[in-house]
């Protein structure tokens, strides 16, 4: 996880120049790196052809040597966000509306401030939430509307200070609830006491750190399930969820077949962080979204198969060794090959034949 983690900078946001315009942008990348940088805008459109980059494979040379040579030429992507509207500051996004500092999550309307999930409107501070609304300091929460410091709960509506609570709603300071409403730190009370106790509460700083402290407290009374495996079957790991056959897993969904899986919703894969939606049989990568029969690639995503030790390749088909191409297929360290020509010189370079299938 280390290894591939160091291919991944998320949330440190630099201002620079992008290499291309000379314009100050913010990056990921800060400005002593040795990378060419361009704005996004620029890096998306027809300015510059990262098919002029190409060269001839060496042999008498170690090609991860050859590969970072073309990784330091080939420009890389300030930000790496998509679809975005008034939501400059952030990464690794996608459809965010209205946004700041966002990371690793969309589509989002009108959030502030989180890291990691998406389906998020009018939110704040939020890390690892799925369709959530109107919500602040939460984490782990899947489905929830107007909930505020709550943490591992599903389908929760009018809740502070919660954990471990599914299908409840209007409930302060719980702990393991199931389907319950107007309780406080697990007591049970008639709507109008709750009411009467909510509209009495002083959401004050010090008044608020009183009540994360009982929250903490009666964590520490009540018992808790070992893990938190929700429908699944033959897992091990943490946060799983409608998944099967995942070893070592954590903070899955919908997935199948895997192992050593961190933030995925992926089936048939191995050694992978962020990865995920209509995606198969992927090999120690980093952000692969929608595609298949992936390895040793990072940001490789929309629709992509069949590649191998790729950077930031979209709606790629059959690549080795490539960076920065788009709509490309039967292409070596970025230089184009005919179909036979490229399954040749792959052979040659993969010499025990693993993925030549």
């Amino acid at each position: 996880m280390q290894r591939r983690m160091a291919f991944r900078n998320e949330r440190h946001l630099y201002k620079r120049k992008c290499d291309f315009s000379g314009q100050d942008i913010v990056a990921i990348y800060p400005p002593t790196s040795p990378y060419k940088i361009y704005d996004r805008k620029i890096w998306w459109s027809d300015q510059w052809d990262p098919m002029s980059y190409g060269r001839d494979f060496d042999f008498n040379r170690p090609f991860f040597d050859q590969f970072h040579e073309l990784l330091l030429e080939v420009p890389q992507i300030n930000l790496q966000n998509r679809n975005n509207e008034n939501s400059d500051y952030g990464n690794d996004t996608n459809d965010l509306k209205n946004c700041y500092l966002c990371f690793n999550s969309g589509p989002d309307e009108d959030t502030y401030y989180v890291n990691t999930g998406g389906y998020f409107k009018n939110c704040m501070d939020i890390f690892w939430c799925l369709n959530i609304e109107l919500c602040y300091e939460c984490s782990k929460i899947q489905g929830g509307y107007r909930c505020f410091w709550c943490f591992n709960g599903q389908n929760l509506s009018d809740c502070y200070f919660c954990d471990n609570c599914q299908a409840c709603k209007n409930c302060f300071g719980c702990v393991g609830l199931r389907q319950r409403e107007y309780c406080v730190y697990n007591q049970q009370l008639s709507k109008e006491e709750y009411k009467h106790f909510i509209e009495s509460f002083q959401f004050t700083y010090s008044e608020v750190q009183k009540a994360q402290q009982k929250l903490k407290e009666l964590n520490l009374r009540l018992p808790h399930k070992n893990l938190k495996i929700h429908q699944s079957e033959d897992c091990t790991g943490d946060h799983i969820q409608n998944s099967k056959n995942c070893i070592e897993c954590f903070d899955i969904i919908n997935s199948e077949n895997c192992k050593y899986i961190w933030d995925g919703m992926v089936n048939n894969s191995y050694d992978c962080f962020n990865t995920g939606i209509n995606t198969n049989f992927v090999y120690e990568c980093v952000g692969v979204y929608q595609s298949t029969n992936i390895y040793f690639c990072v940001k490789c995503s929309l629709g992509s198969s069949n590649l191998m030790y790729c950077d930031f390749c979209f709606q790629g088909e059959n690549l080795f060794g490539c960076v920065g191409l788009r709509h490309k297929k039967y292409c070596i360290l970025n230089r184009q090959y005919s179909k036979e020509d490229y399954f040749n010189l792959k052979s040659r370079s993969d010499p025990f034949g693993i993925f030549n299938h």
